[in-house]
């Protein structure tokens, strides 16, 4: 009799197991969202005491009289009024759509997840967008106070400054005395998007790796770089295999930001952006305004047009009511509007989604716009405007890779692919015209096609006459476990490849003194593993010996023949 009440005890239990699973589960879920709920609430109590601090300053009237601690409590009354909900206030606001916007990307994502439900390969792509999902609530009261001053500056009554006079002061991007100067001038709004080491390291990727080369004393270019990511330059693969973790990389904070030598973890600033009423916009990017003339961190940010000749025809400089600017020097050029131009974009895509109105300035209509969920029609392609409200980003100096905003440009580009796949090695090949390609391509895709393809790998040919398609390309680099390249802008699409994949560049020395290191400050900033040939100068004669040592050694380590 007892042996038979044991027996209906443990049918029971296997009856009612599933059961309880589903319970169990359903208040985990219920809890995480409690907790993410909460994370919200206590982000949002944090901005209000840094627009109280003055993090984020600006104007109350008209006049320029600065009040932002005034304004910063009518907004906290405003909050506290009516008893309404913050929903319902977010609305009259005018910002509901990136609430939309969100909720339409979570019913996406959650399509996604029901279509790939058992698929393991699907889970690393899941987790990445999961990634994206938590950046995107970091940024979002940033963007509703971005919102606020729009509101704000669009009846505002300033002028605009008179070109003909000299320009009271420059104010640099690379200024230490940046934020307190943007902060003191009574036409600039400055937000400074700000959180601890603790919270940077769930939006930021965990592992970076150092570096290899054929010659690292030949690296010397890149020094400064070097030193912000914490980098060694090995001569084996083996030795770069450990991978390094975000906190050897704090110096990497300052990356397109004012230089500071001391970085307080626990008051990050990962990027800015100021927001100024009736300006004029250059045609290299800078702002000028009463007083004052902005010049974002740029490539050759000392060329200096003197307005001040008064040989410009202001009367005939276009106004537009909202301009966006992200263009720089040399921002036609593949890399510069790829690479610097779009990652000064990306903190904002909601709030540029939800004011379609706002034109963005770039050197070219990109590509990739669409991508991002941007309209090509929106921009204006680089030339001096005039703006009733202008939004100037943190610029990105020549080659410098900003750590946050690179790595969310390239998970926004990457956000849709729904596997993480890595069987490819792709070889670049460009074209003889362009100068720096591969002479000895044929000898290389032969090595590749004897050594290579019989580990597993498919070697995939990415020529630039004709170019492939857009749909084609993201899904040659995002597949690729190593890219082959002569120096060039074909390795920007390298922001489509997966953390970890190896770029095997061809080094170029433009003035025979040093190589130009673009793709590896990018691979640095993006947790790409990275490999330098540098011969004689010239990237022309790098032959397919010269690659089959390191791509076999990489290949050997980290990937296995499945």
């Amino acid at each position: 009799m007892i042996e038979r009440r044991q027996v209906a005890s443990k049918k029971w239990f296997f009856t009612a197991t599933p059961f309880t699973a589903l319970i169990v589960t359903a208040g985990v879920f219920f809890v995480l969202g409690c907790v993410a709920d909460l994370e919200y609430v206590a982000r949002v109590s944090r901005m209000q005491v840094y627009f109280k601090t003055a993090m984020v300053s600006s104007t109350s009237n008209t006049s320029g009289t600065r009040a932002y601690n005034g304004h910063a409590e009518e907004i906290d009354e405003e909050e506290a009024g009516d008893g309404t909900s913050s929903h319902n206030q977010r609305n009259e606001r005018g910002f509901p759509e990136i609430r939309s916007l969100e909720r339409e990307e979570l019913e996406d994502d959650a399509s996604i997840r029901r279509a790939s439900a058992g698929k393991q390969d699907n889970m690393a792509a899941i987790v990445s967008r999961d990634q994206l999902g938590k950046v995107n609530t970091f940024l979002f009261p940033y963007l509703e106070q971005m919102q606020i001053i729009r509101k704000r500056l669009l009846t505002s009554h300033f002028s605009y400054p008179n070109l003909t006079e000299k320009m009271i002061t420059h104010l640099f991007g690379y200024s230490e005395d940046l934020f307190d100067r943007a902060r003191r001038h009574p036409q600039i709004d400055l937000i400074q998007i700000k959180c601890d080491f603790t919270e940077a390291q769930k939006l930021l990727l965990p592992n970076y790796y150092d570096i290899t080369a054929t010659d690292c004393s030949g690296l010397t270019g890149v020094a400064r770089s070097m030193e912000d990511f914490n980098t060694t330059c090995f001569s084996h693969i083996k030795d770069t295999l450990q991978p390094k973790t975000l906190a050897t990389k704090r110096q990497a904070f300052v990356r397109g930001l004012p230089r500071i030598d001391n970085i307080d973890l626990d008051n990050l600033t990962l990027t800015y952006i100021m927001i100024i009423p009736k300006v004029f916009i250059s045609s290299h990017g800078d702002v000028l305004l009463n007083g004052m003339r902005i010049i974002p961190r740029r490539c050759k940010e000392g060329n200096l047009r003197d307005y001040s000749r008064g040989d410009l025809p202001v009367d005939s400089i276009q106004e537009y009511e909202e301009v966006f600017s992200a263009h720089h020097t040399y921002g036609e050029a593949v890399y510069h509007s790829t690479v610097e131009s779009l990652q000064r974009l990306v903190p904002y895509l909601s709030f540029l989604k939800a004011n379609p109105s706002i034109k963005i300035l770039l050197g070219s209509k990109h590509a990739f716009l669409p991508l991002l969920g941007l309209d090509i029609d929106r921009v204006i392609v680089h030339r001096m405007v005039r703006a009733k409200v202008a939004y100037l980003p943190a610029g990105v100096g020549c080659c410098t890779s900003p750590i946050f905003t690179t790595q969310l440009l390239a998970r926004n580009l990457r956000s849709r692919f729904n596997t993480n796949k890595q069987d490819t090695v792709v070889l670049i090949r460009r074209s003889k015209q362009k100068g720096r390609y591969f002479r000895h391509h044929g000898g290389i895709l032969r090595m590749l096609q004897a050594d290579v393809a019989p580990l597993g790998m498919k070697i995939d040919v990415y020529g630039d006459n004709p170019l492939p398609s857009l749909a084609e390309t993201r899904r040659v680099f995002h597949q690729a476990a190593v890219v082959i390249s002569p120096h060039g802008a074909g390795a920007s699409n390298l922001l489509f490849s997966q953390p970890g994949t190896l770029l095997i560049e061809g080094l170029h020395s433009p003035f025979r003194t040093r190589p130009n290191l673009c793709f590896l400050v990018m691979s640095q900033a993006l947790g790409l593993r990275y490999h330098g040939i540098y011969i004689n100068d010239s990237v022309t004669e790098i032959r397919a010996e010269d690659i089959k040592r390191p791509i076999l050694s990489f290949l050997s380590m980290v990937y296995k023949k499945t």
